[in-house]
């Protein structure tokens, strides 16, 4: 048996597909953070998290497949138990 995170938008539906597949699964919330696709982006929000004694369960992330001189975002997947201060990080930092 094997273990697959996925990031969806709507819960609920993806919920309902995944029980008529018979799949079993559990549900988290995270945080889902655009990041720059520039070297030490996810240093400098990891280092704001520390600073801000925000324990990190895990960390995953996107990557795009343009150069870093491209304004394109990349996502960091990050579960905490604190999400909300978190969020409350992030939205200082931007």
């Amino acid at each position: 048996m094997g273990l697959i995170q996925i990031v969806v938008s709507n819960a609920v539906t993806a919920k309902k597909a995944l029980k008529k597949l018979s799949v079993p699964y559990t549900v988290q919330d995270v945080a889902l953070l655009p990041l720059k696709n520039r070297p030490g982006s996810l240093s400098l929000v990891v280092s704001k998290l520390a600073k801000a004694k925000v324990n990190i369960n895990y960390v995953y992330g996107t990557a795009c497949t343009c150069t870093a001189a491209c304004n394109c975002s990349c996502y960091v997947v990050i579960s905490a138990p604190n999400l909300k201060k978190v969020e409350s990080v992030w939205k200082s930092m931007t």
